[in-house]
């Protein structure tokens, strides 16, 4: 057995193998935990944030609005439903919901996006809440989409 596979130099010397950057993973696993925090915080607060604004303060004028309203309250909803779900263990216990939540929304988003601009084109809904939906819809496809096609092309080539 070669000693260079299973021991390593560190700091603190020869160490074996489950404690080779200890100090590092622990502050590594910290850091997430935060960033995972936050970014669930975050995604729990915009969701409600749309809900509540297009509920009580933009309201649509258009069947084309009501519809694309409708399709965003229900992936807010799915969101909601989520992001308590632990990222924790193997598999983790949102990674089934989560890719069912992704293959619904590859028709949900797309849909509530095309009834909003075509309501809006005919000029049958309001600006505000064209913006407020566009806006909640562009974030649904930087989260849903973007990011993880940039985190896999990032993985692929480290």
């Amino acid at each position: 057995m070669d000693i260079s596979s299973t021991w390593s130099f560190g700091s603190k010397g020869l160490l074996p193998p489950e404690e080779i950057g200890c100090e590092y993973r622990a502050g590594a696993h910290i850091l997430f935990d935060v960033s995972d925090l936050m970014t669930r915080i975050l995604i729990g607060v915009v969701a409600i944030g749309f809900i509540l604004v297009s509920l009580f303060l933009t309201k649509p004028d258009s069947s084309g609005g009501r519809l694309s309203r409708k399709l965003c309250i229900a992936n807010a909803v799915g969101w909601l439903l989520i992001v308590p779900l632990s990222s924790k263990g193997h598999p983790p216990p949102f990674l089934i919901p989560m890719i069912l939540f992704w293959l619904a929304n590859l028709v949900l988003v797309p849909a509530a996006f095309f009834a909003l601009w075509k309501s809006h084109k005919e000029r049958e809904e309001r600006i505000p809440f064209v913006a407020v939906g566009l806006t909640y819809i562009a974030l649904n496809l930087v989260v849903l989409f973007v990011v993880p096609f940039a985190w896999v092309l990032i993985e692929a080539f480290r």
